[in-house]
């Protein structure tokens, strides 16, 4: 039989084929549950953070003419380049049909959380084969609150992480039938893997390390030689074009790469905690879940690799393909640890930079477990005593139906407190403060020519459509760079308030760091109050002055 778990008998026809109707259907459940959930949870809109403005920023500013840009007021557009662009450029074909780029990253996330869903699913049934299999990982994969968090923000991590396991999908596709066809897409998919984040670039190591070490015997040393240059020639042309034009506009490839730090203590329980929540609940005490977690690490690297050196299950999926698997999911901690120590400091803190891991361990533990089963049950049937292997049958399947239920409501629960939470409260700056503030209404309807000057104006330029100048940088840690000196920005400031009848817009809370205080701005010029509301205080250059 081909759904389930397969008997020893029936195990030759699991062979990955042609969907069937069911299939599809299975299929198509996970892609509309996937884009569900998204839609449904972000009533306020797709969360908003200052990585998000960014990426919506770029996307406006290309479809407006000023490139891959952040607006900085009076026409002042700083090109962007710590941020790859794709997930910009996606947007900004939608924003090019008149489609607000806000609009569009919130349906474009809900596709991707459905489409991702569909991708792990189909991801295992080309491992394993089957039906049962590729419906738990798509299911599993959806009810993740650290996966369902990644996807209520307009981020690039889900773009970057379907663009990823499809270009591995895809290369072990054309290891197995040597199509050119399926190399040319998998060499430009990981190519826009890396266009969309940077660490995209583990996905492309590893498909480098397929192409060279997992050909299929027969392959001469020069067509390998031929296809491992081709990927990596093809796949790095759009980021080195970005590279280019970085170092053209700014005299560097990514922006600021000098401020560097290494991992804290405190870093590394947070990632370790995020870990655990994958499978233990949090009300587990600490030490009963440390002890866990290191019984569930070491049997999982024990057993994948046990499982990956003698598959021996008579499934005729791509063991291949989960060994890529695992090699992604080292690569790219060691990647992403790498990169926080030498080249920039970000809040590796945030569970969303582990979802790659998240999915890759979820594929290979239903690997792992796939394989136990098999033998436990090839076990059984060596057993000649018929009562003892049908009970023994009846056990094995009692126990993967307690564990699958444990799971299942484990996550789920999570799943639904997500959705619950993020209706009403929404994500960042996408919430009901900010969609019911006055303050925000007050400012949308001042005249177009207003200039306008506040500590929160990434938030104002997209949910106030107006380009708004930031608040002068405090130090020489930049809110945004801005391309001036802080000099200049000073005098910038100065002469939008006090020469051309520019307002303060001065939220209680900044949305980010590195600005100056109101008191700093008002000792500089003399301010007056214009309006006061709960969530800030407009202010006009005094009369007079």
């Amino acid at each position: 039989m081909s759904d389930g778990w397969p008997t020893p008998e029936g195990r030759e026809r699991s062979r990955p084929s042609a969907p069937g109707a069911l299939d599809l259907a299975m299929l198509g459940l996970l892609f509309a549950g996937g884009m569900g959930l998204v839609l449904i949870a972000t009533p306020w809109g797709i969360g908003l953070s200052p990585d998000s403005v960014v990426y919506l920023a770029g996307a406006r500013g290309l479809v407006e003419g000023h490139g891959i840009s952040f607006p900085l007021g009076g026409g002042l557009w700083n090109p962007i380049t710590s941020w790859p662009p794709f997930y910009s450029i996606a947007l900004a074909g939608a924003n090019a049909l008149g489609v607000d780029a806000w609009a569009a990253a919130r349906w474009l996330n809900a596709a991707l959380l459905g489409a991702s869903a569909v991708l792990v699913a189909v991801t295992v049934k080309r491992i394993l084969g089957g039906r049962l299999l590729p419906a738990l990982g798509g299911v599993l994969f959806l009810v993740s609150a650290d996966v369902l968090a990644a996807y209520g923000w307009a981020w690039s991590d889900p773009l970057g992480l379907f663009l990823g396991f499809l270009g591995l999908l895809w290369l072990d596709v054309y290891l197995e039938t040597s199509r050119r066809r399926d190399l040319i897409a998998a060499a430009i998919v990981l190519g826009l893997c890396a266009f969309t984040r940077y660490i995209g670039l583990a996905y492309l190591l590893v498909g480098l390390g397929a192409l060279a070490f997992a050909s299929p015997r027969g392959v001469s040393a020069r067509r390998r030689t031929l296809d491992f240059v081709f990927l990596a020639v093809v796949a790095c042309v759009p980021v080195a074009i970005w590279f280019i034009r970085n170092l053209a506009l700014v005299g560097s490839v990514g922006g600021d790469i000098s401020t560097t730090r290494g991992l804290s203590p405190q870093d590394w329980r947070a990632i370790y905690e995020a870990a655990s929540l994958w499978v233990l609940p949090g009300r587990i005490p600490e030490p009963w879940r440390d002890g866990a977690m290191v019984v569930l690490v070491l049997a999982f690297l024990a057993l994948t690799a046990v499982a990956l050196a003698r598959p021996g299950n008579g499934r005729r999926g791509s063991t291949r393909l989960a060994r890529m698997i695992l090699g992604l999911v080292l690569l790219y901690l060691l990647l992403l640890v790498g990169s926080r120590i030498f080249v920039r400091a970000f809040n590796i803190r945030d569970a969303r930079y582990l979802l790659p891991v998240y999915t890759g361990v979820l594929v290979l533990s239903i690997y792992d477990l796939a394989w136990v089963h098999d033998r436990l049950t090839v076990a059984l049937m060596s057993l000649r005593r018929e009562p003892a292997n049908r009970a023994g049958g009846l056990a094995l399947k009692g126990v993967w139906a307690a564990l699958l239920i444990a799971v299942l409501s484990y996550h789920g629960a999570q799943a639904v407190k997500w959705v619950r939470e993020s209706m009403s409260e929404g994500f960042g700056y996408a919430n009901a403060s900010w969609s019911s503030s006055r303050l925000v209404a007050y400012l949308s309807k001042l005249p177009d020519g207003t200039p306008l000057v506040s500590n929160a104006f990434d938030a104002l330029f997209v949910i106030a459509h107006r380009e708004v100048y930031p608040f002068p940088r405090s130090g020489r840690e930049s809110a945004m760079p801005t391309g001036l000196t802080l000099a200049e920005e000073w005098d910038r400031t100065v002469d939008v308030l006090r020469d051309h009848a520019g307002v303060v817009a001065a939220f209680n809370t900044p949305t980010r760091k590195g600005q100056v205080t109101m008191k700093e701005l008002g000792q500089r010029l003399p301010l007056c109050v214009v309006d006061a509301f709960t969530e800030g205080t407009v202010y006009r250059v005094c009369e007079g002055e």
